[in-house]
């Protein structure tokens, strides 16, 4: 059962009323190793197109409005092709991130091993032992060569207590579901009560298996 995203509408825009509601801000950041697409899933995500080179040398962040559980949200996406797996972001930089999608590739070994490094220094400078996040496995559309089964991403996320989605962004399979599932595990967090699946601890949503299926 994957996540059904929705055009924003007047209805979630609005107060029955009809006057306007401005949408939330939300914030997250985008890491993983080099190459496994992190930009490419921000542009498909966004600009609804694939790029086969996007190499920027500093932060960038792309924004897009989505409507989620009937309110809108103004999505920001901090990528972080800038840095790479050595110089992620510390403390000062995560102010203001409000969740966090941890990105591999499904034919890269490497990268995999990486995300559980990356995940030990975000909840070591932020001093906490959960934060909202979602494990992205990207690059589908390369099942030919996969190094790491869905199952294996699955009881990573499970282990972790996070979202998990496979995705494409040559593709553009699963791109919005799988921000939108980092959506979810945010809103979990902040507005439990709103978020979809009611009020619940910060943890495996019940949407996270699913994303992928």
């Amino acid at each position: 059962m994957a996540i059904q995203h929705q055009q924003p509408s007047e209805a979630a825009s609005t107060t029955p009323s009809g006057k306007p509601i401005p949408p939330r801000q939300r914030r997250i950041a985008l890491l993983g190793s080099r190459s496994v697409g992190k930009s490419s899933l921000a542009v498909q995500f966004v600009d609804e197109h694939f790029v086969e080179s996007y190499y920027p040398t500093i932060e960038h962040s792309f924004s897009k409005t989505v409507e989620l559980n009937g309110r809108l949200f103004n999505l920001e996406i901090l990528d972080t092709a800038g840095h790479d797996e050595f110089t992620i972001l510390d403390s000062r930089q995560a102010i203001g991130l409000d969740g966090w999608a941890l990105v591999y590739s499904i034919n890269s070994r490497t990268s995999f091993d990486m995300v559980a490094i990356i995940r030990d220094k975000i909840l070591g400078f932020i001093g906490a032992e959960h934060v909202p996040m979602v494990l992205i496995a990207n690059k589908t559309d390369l099942e030919s060569q996969r190094q790491i089964s869905t199952e294996e991403g699955q009881s990573l996320a499970a282990e972790w207590k996070c979202g998990f989605a496979e995705a494409s962004a040559r593709s553009g399979e699963n791109v919005m579901n799988s921000f939108l599932l980092a959506l979810i595990e945010v809103e979990k967090e902040l507005n439990p009560d709103e978020a979809p699946g009611g009020p619940a601890r910060p943890g495996h949503p019940k949407q996270s298996s699913s994303a992928a299926e």
